[in-house]
């Protein structure tokens, strides 16, 4: 709140030629637009600006692929992502350019192992700041501000510090994953800001990987096609928005059907049957995971209109477009089980999480001749534990983050372990495997949806809530199942030799 206040007072009182307001005013004519469609429409302002800056990069995408020059793409890059954050955050645009020069800085100077754990604790501390600030100054408000945009930085300053780190190691000691990720040395001032601001994935994400983006940029991702973005590009852009089509519907509906009933509305809540109130929440969880479908699809198409989402051929020679994606609806619609929901959401945030935690804390497969028991590192459920933890660091302060990741951490414990247990057990028959699926699809599912409503409550009295009017029973079968999972009783017996 201090720093906040204290860049404020600077670009106001003492630099005023910092201050970002005539830029912001040179786009009026777009934030006139807005202003109609938000007097038009209803919806929130910050909400307009942030669909019709999503319209505006489509031609900005067609334009970028067009340009010949290496450098001129990265400045166009750069350019177009600074002016959206401008547009959206005022002033605060310079927060994330503030974090991303402290960065830079300790990228070239302390080129090491603790250069690596000081970007963290930079990163995720000044993360952390930003959102206290929020919760400070918007309690249980949510607005399109500057934390989006420092949630997206948090993770490309933590990922070029490892990449650095693992360029630095001889490459035996390095594993193969972290090996094609590994860079010699820090990027050049316009390749970091050109990654950093990459308009299209500047305020919903998702995450991608630094190499693949300059590979993308100086055109050696499209070797095959003598530096050419390859055909089906389009084709790819018109598939997305064909499921667009269908997920906004699902926003529609969530104007009326919300699964917050189940903490605000007590009355209503408890006066339908627990049947009639859980399937409720099913359906508008549904809708309202529409929302974050819309602006992750949207982000994607622009990515593939780029070029940046070819990701080489498949088996039948077709080009293929899914390098740069957030989300598998079918997956975490009709996923399996608990593990394949949460793989399919969020995928860029996931690939990190796996990336540059769990690979990173867990201990390594044991190489030949190496002894498993000398080797340093978390066991896989505490690993696991960890990822689930930092993910709801990176989110946020509420306490509904946190119930929510520690809950889903023990859900997917004993989803793992039923997995391995009793799906082998399971007849080979159609019909029952048919049967075992729905029944495996409604338990995750309704695991997923029970943590969710804190994870949307946000506050611990709104947690609270939701526990109190489902009588508690998620965390009861949970606990239940989790002592039985530790106990192992389906645990083969060996044969006595």
């Amino acid at each position: 709140f201090f720093f906040h206040r204290m860049m404020d007072h600077l670009v106001h009182a003492y630099a005023p030629f910092l201050d970002v307001t005539p830029v912001k005013n040179l786009m009026w004519p777009l934030e006139a637009q807005a202003l109609r469609a938000h007097e038009s429409l209803g919806l929130p302002i910050d909400q307009v600006n942030f669909l019709m800056l999503f319209a505006l990069s489509y031609p900005l995408a067609l334009i970028h692929r067009q340009i010949w020059n290496t450098t001129l793409r990265h400045i166009f890059s750069a350019f177009f992502g600074i002016l959206t954050v401008i547009y959206m955050m005022g002033n605060d645009f310079y927060h994330s350019l503030f974090s991303a020069l402290v960065t830079y800085v300790i990228l070239s100077v302390v080129r090491n192992p603790v250069g690596t754990k000081i970007i963290w604790f930079w990163s995720f501390g000044y993360m952390m700041a930003s959102h206290i600030y929020i919760v400070y100054t918007n309690y249980m408000g949510w607005s399109v501000d500057f934390t989006i945009v420092q949630m997206v930085f948090t993770l490309k300053f933590c990922a070029l510090a490892c990449n650095l780190q693992d360029g630095s190691f001889p490459s035996g000691e390095v594993s193969s994953i972290h090996k094609r990720y590994a860079i010699q040395s820090p990027p050049s001032p316009l390749e970091y800001i050109s990654y950093l601001y990459y308009w299209c994935t500047i305020l919903p994400g998702p995450f991608f990987e630094f190499n693949d983006y300059i590979a993308f940029i100086n055109r050696s991702m499209f070797s095959k096609t003598n530096g050419n973005i390859p055909e089906g590009s389009l084709k790819a852009f018109l598939k997305i928005w064909f499921k667009l089509l269908f997920v906004i519907g699902g926003i529609i509906l969530s104007f009326t059907y919300h699964p917050s009933f189940l903490w605000k509305d007590t009355e209503y809540a408890m006066s339908l049957d627990l049947v009639s109130r859980w399937t409720l929440v099913m359906v508008s969880f549904f809708f309202m995971r529409s929302t974050y479908y819309t602006g992750w699809l949207m982000s994607e198409a622009a990515v593939v209109l780029t070029g940046f989402g070819f990701n080489g051929y498949d088996k039948q020679g077709n080009s293929k477009w899914d390098r740069v994606t957030n989300v598998d609806i079918l997956g975490v619609e009709f996923g399996g089980s608990l593990k394949q929901m949460i793989a399919a959401w969020n995928q860029g945030t996931a690939h990190w999480l796996k990336v540059y935690v769990y690979f990173r804390v867990t201990k390594p497969r044991p190489k030949e001749g190496q002894n498993p028991k000398e080797l340093k590192g978390l066991t896989a459920p505490q690993g696991q534990l960890v990822v689930f933890v930092v993910s709801a660091m990176w989110h946020g302060c509420y306490p509904g983050y946190y119930y929510f990741f520690v809950f889903e951490f023990f859900t997917n414990y004993i989803g793992a372990y039923f997995a391995k247990r009793l799906t082998p057990l399971i007849p080979n028959h159609p019909v029952v495997q048919k049967i075992y699926f729905v029944f495996c699809f409604v338990v995750s599912m309704s695991a997923l949806n029970y943590g969710a409503c804190c994870f949307v409550a946000l506050s611990h009295e709104g947690s609270m809530i939701v526990l109190r009017n489902t009588y508690y029973l998620g965390l009861i079968f949970t606990a239940i199942l989790f002592a039985f999972a530790i106990a192992d009783p389906l645990r083969p017996k060996r044969k006595k030799e």
